[in-house]
């Protein structure tokens, strides 16, 4: 799932729109990387409705969620079920997540 392509319809004015979508899933996953931490600058960029619709987006399905969203970072392994539910609060609706 790539932020800008899949939010170009729904977010036209995004922040993300115009960036590589590479940006979004970066490969170093430390919490201080610099490709994670320009990502999220990116994310600041829109307004809280604009990262809501972002976030419903991500959460159609969650099965191989992964990459940054609405300025919240979903990792593969330790930290995901946290970071999906942070992407429920942002999307204003209740995410189930399994104990995967």
């Amino acid at each position: 799932m790539s932020a800008p392509d899949d939010l170009s319809a729904e977010v036209p004015d995004a922040a993300c729109r115009y960036v590589d979508p590479e940006l979004f899933f970066p490969v170093e996953h430390g919490r201080e990387s610099a490709g994670l931490r320009a990502a999220k600058r990116i994310c600041a960029g829109c307004d809280p409705g604009q990262r809501q619709v972002c976030a419903r987006t991500a959460l159609i399905d969650t099965t191989e969620l992964q990459g940054v969203y609405a300025g919240v970072f979903v990792p593969v392994g330790r930290g995901r079920r946290r970071a999906i539910e942070k992407l429920g609060v942002i999307a204003d609706r209740h995410v189930e997540v399994s104990a995967k």
